[in-house]
């Protein structure tokens, strides 16, 4: 629920975003981490490469944090670049961990209240840290 409701992840993760062509990327993964590769298939030959790191750069100076290209090499026609990079909290913060303590008590101590018959609503200090640490644009999935 803390993920899906706030857009941030609780543990790292490891993801692959895909771009048509080099450009800025904003990262969709929160909190970013670090880039691992950048990998493309190069033209003409054919073989993917894997971007060295002096070629690109992350910029964390806005709120979303980008990745930038200094160079753009040619790429095969039809393939794409693939970025993949870790996201996530190595260690939750304390507004998250007591978060997670509160819905886990408002359940357990009404239990009748999670029933599909009646739905109850999140405790309002639990909602009030929630939002405050909810990422712009995140949605329930």
């Amino acid at each position: 629920f803390v993920e899906s409701y706030t857009g941030i992840s609780l543990d790292v993760k490891t993801k692959t975003d895909y771009m048509a062509y080099f450009m800025k990327m904003g990262f969709s993964g929160y909190p970013f981490i670090s880039v691992t590769s950048v990998t493309y298939t190069s033209a003409p030959s054919l073989v993917v490469t894997t971007m060295a790191a002096s070629a690109y750069f992350v910029d964390r100076s806005k709120d979303i944090v980008t990745l930038n290209f200094l160079e753009y090499p040619s790429m095969a026609d039809g393939t794409q670049v693939a970025v993949t990079y870790q996201y996530g909290y190595a260690s939750t913060p304390a507004a998250l961990d007591q978060c997670v303590i509160s819905l886990v008590a408002a359940w357990y101590n009404n239990v009748e209240a999670t029933t599909p018959i009646t739905l109850s609503q999140v405790p309002m200090a639990c909602m009030w840290m929630l939002d405050n640490l909810k990422v712009r644009n995140a949605v329930m999935s």
